[in-house]
């Protein structure tokens, strides 16, 4: 019943989001993202949070009724220590998330799809503190606390690693980009386990802003400072053996950071005196609940098809 909820939820996001959301940032791009990302993403997480802490029952510490919906969103002080910890995750998750990207991205420009959606650059010092803030800080704190907030607690009854790779895919299935569907499914996973180790959702939103912080940093810099010149998706496929090579060497960076991440996961449980009970005996949701997801797939698949014959 509850995942059947939480899953019709989610596609009443996806529907409001490719509507609503979309007709606002077309007609303004900033001001859409506000919106979308205020009154579709972050206002639902609350009031989704409060009904479901009622289904779950009241919680109670001390003889005193917490707030239920911040409680649920796992909205609680962490340590600096975790902080820390997180920013130290960000850098080393990114070259792994951009890897996992450009395979998608070259299995795409093989089967003959060059055109890569550009993501906006800032082009001054002025536009680039908008872009921190608008599509830094506002998407680190709203999408994490509907995806690792929300979803991430609403499917814990089902075990904690479904619970982790299916808020992932949750998470990366809203992007309803082809080219940007790896990346976020990668940071899903490891948000979820810095959210489930520290048991605050501030880890995560630190560690999410901080990677697209990244992202809008490099992009200036490259807009600004780089070569003029633009990536040609279908002249890199000219020349099979550079680009081999390429991947041979992100591959390499992918897999030392890879073993980074594992080597500071291990620390932030030792920190966080984190060992996971696993239960003998996990509830499956049942089939019915996927029909919203599986529409949310279609509506993925019909963009993404119409994107590319485009």
């Amino acid at each position: 019943m509850k995942s059947l909820l939480s899953n019709t939820l989610y596609l009443a996001l996806a529907v409001l989001f490719l509507t609503f959301g979309a007709y606002f940032q077309m007609r303004d791009i900033f001001t859409g993202l506000i919106i979308t990302e205020l009154l579709i993403i972050a206002l639902p997480a609350f009031i989704f949070a409060e009904v479901f802490s009622d289904l779950d029952g009241k919680i109670k510490e001390g003889g005193r009724k917490l707030l239920n919906a911040f409680n649920y969103l796992r909205l609680k002080k962490t340590t600096f220590e975790n902080i820390k910890k997180a920013i130290v995750i960000t850098f080393i998750t990114y070259p792994i998330a951009v890897f996992f990207n450009l395979i998608i991205i070259y299995i795409m420009g093989y089967l003959g799809y060059y055109n890569v959606p550009q993501v906006p650059m800032a082009t001054d010092t002025t536009e680039l503190f908008y872009y921190l803030l608008i599509l830094a800080l506002l998407p680190g704190v709203c999408e994490e606390l509907l995806f690792r907030g929300f979803f991430l607690r609403a499917n814990e009854e089902y075990g904690y690693r479904y619970s982790i790779f299916y808020s992932a895919i949750l998470f990366a299935l809203f992007h309803f980009n082809i080219y940007n569907f790896a990346g976020p499914l990668i940071l899903g996973i490891v948000y979820g386990y810095v959210t489930r180790i520290t048991r605050s959702v501030w880890p995560a939103i630190i560690a999410h802003t901080a990677n697209n912080a990244i992202a809008a940093s490099l992009g200036f810099l490259v807009t600004v400072y780089g070569p003029e010149t633009s990536v040609d998706l279908e002249s890199i496929f000219q020349d099979p053996v550079s680009m081999i090579i390429e991947l041979s060497m992100l591959a390499v960076v992918a897999l030392i950071a890879f073993l980074l991440l594992k080597s500071i996961i291990k620390s932030l449980r030792k920190s966080n005196d984190y060992i996971e009970v696993v239960a003998t005996k996990i509830e499956k949701p049942s089939i019915l609940s996927y029909v919203p997801i599986a529409i949310t797939v279609g509506f993925f698949i019909i963009i993404n098809y119409m994107y590319l014959m485009s």
